[in-house]
């Protein structure tokens, strides 16, 4: 999955070279990317990790592999929180025998799609906490389209319950993914400055 992800990123960076050379008005460095790769790849682990540890049934999971996917999208913008999303929900599926979903992968994307609203910025606490909500709204209705799809009607009477724990998750993620990204995205705007000078 890291393999492809690189080539994939490799590919997207040949591209952008072509139209920075044209534009010349930036530049993005190899070390960004590098630096992007990595961090993608951790965020990945991490998710990955916090979703086996997850308490799981066939139709809800109680866990928190979110906040890496929602932080990547802050701290590395919206192609690669997206693809952390992807990265954790694929190699999460291939390791736990559960049927991959292109619905169901969707959601996790979307958390790291809609982390990037803050892509580089400074998140208050009740940005935090509204963008955890939509988000949370969003891959609860993405997740429940999908259990609808496997079970038809019958996956309204579960219904409650993973509302229940959408409303209990959202703000343990809220708070979590606002103290992360005050101490993580500060120590990485630091240590990018320190190189630069």
């Amino acid at each position: 999955m890291l393999v492809f992800l690189s080539f994939l990123l490799t590919k997207l960076q040949k591209r952008k070279r072509v139209r920075l050379e044209k534009c010349e008005t930036t530049k993005v460095s190899q070390k960004d990317i590098i630096f992007k790769i990595t961090l993608s790849a951790i965020f990945i682990a991490l998710a990955t990790v916090l979703k086996s540890f997850s308490i799981t049934t066939g139709e809800m999971r109680l866990g928190f592999y979110e906040v890496p996917v929602f932080l990547s999208g802050i701290i590395l913008g919206p192609l690669f929180g997206s693809l952390v999303g992807l990265g954790s929900d694929m190699i999460y599926s291939l390791s736990s025998g559960y049927s991959f979903s292109p619905i169901m992968m969707c959601s996790a994307v979307m958390w790291g799609f809609i982390g990037s609203l803050f892509y580089n910025k400074k998140v208050k606490l009740y940005q935090a906490f509204i963008l955890c909500l939509i988000a949370s709204i969003v891959a609860t209705t993405i997740n429940s389209l999908q259990l609808y799809i496997y079970y038809g009607m019958g996956m309204f009477a579960n219904l409650p319950s993973r509302i229940f724990t959408m409303i209990v998750k959202w703000p343990i993620i809220s708070v979590a993914t606002w103290i992360l990204s005050e101490r993580i995205i500060k120590k990485i705007i630091k240590s990018i400055s320190k190189k630069k000078i």
